[in-house]
């Protein structure tokens, strides 16, 4: 999941939430 293109803005935050709760790889961060 290509996440790293939202994370600008309100999405980084919310999007962070949701991958420290699925544990996925953050690499891309």
């Amino acid at each position: 999941m290509n996440v790293a293109i939202l994370g600008a803005g309100n999405w980084g935050t919310t999007l962070g939430l949701l991958l420290a709760e699925k544990r996925i790889d953050v690499t891309l961060w």
